[in-house]
């Protein structure tokens, strides 16, 4: 689950399986649509149709607790390409730009090329819609070393990582830390919650 940043797409073995965060290429398409000043565009479409799979995704997980049938997976993916195809043709038929090409253009393609990446929620209960939650659990350690240039030693690190990890595990299960940290460390450990999607 990544946010299409290049390597992740080159440098991991061709059989991993990619989820693009689609809170990213909702924050992507927005710019579209301001960039492009069209409210009701290709990009506020594809904002719509994206919306419409999460939110069948997520009654199919709440009823059944299995993927969206193949079905209206197949049907969401003909949308998509029903909504690419004369995109694409309207940027390749526009003049080039002095440098590359125009970012409507590049995000059309590269929602064209990985649809099935952007969909794998639907096939995959376990795949969330978003990364943010992975996010914001990194989200204090990059604070840490923005605000005070990094770590004084490896130790320090290797400290904070460990509290980091705990704290979002906690949270992340449903536990009070404050009852885990009072904790008799030699105590049997509690029993992990399912993490919620």
């Amino acid at each position: 689950m990544h946010d299409r940043f290049a390597s992740y797409l080159s440098q991991l073995p061709e059989e991993t399986a990619h989820g693009l965060c689609n809170a990213h290429l909702l924050r992507n398409l927005e710019e579209i649509v301001e960039l492009e000043q069209a409210p009701d565009g290709w990009a506020a479409r594809m904002q719509r149709l994206l919306l419409k799979a999460r939110d069948t995704a997520a009654y199919w997980c709440d009823t059944t607790g299995g993927p969206v049938p193949e079905p209206l997976r197949e049907q969401t993916a003909a949308a998509w390409d029903t909504l690419l195809a004369p995109v694409l043709d309207h940027y390749e038929s526009l003049p080039p730009p002095a440098r590359g090409r125009r970012r409507g253009h590049n995000l059309a393609l590269a929602l064209w090329e990985l649809r099935d990446a952007c969909l794998l929620f639907m096939a995959d209960p376990a795949v969330p819609f978003t990364n943010n939650r992975a996010e914001r659990a990194l989200r204090m350690a990059k604070l840490q070393m923005k605000i005070s240039g990094g770590f004084r030693t490896r130790a320090g690190a290797e400290r904070f990582a460990r509290m980091r990890g705990l704290v979002e595990t906690a949270r992340k299960q449903g536990h009070n830390l404050l009852d885990l940290l009072r904790q008799d460390p030699d105590a049997p450990t509690p029993q992990p919650n399912p993490v919620p999607l």
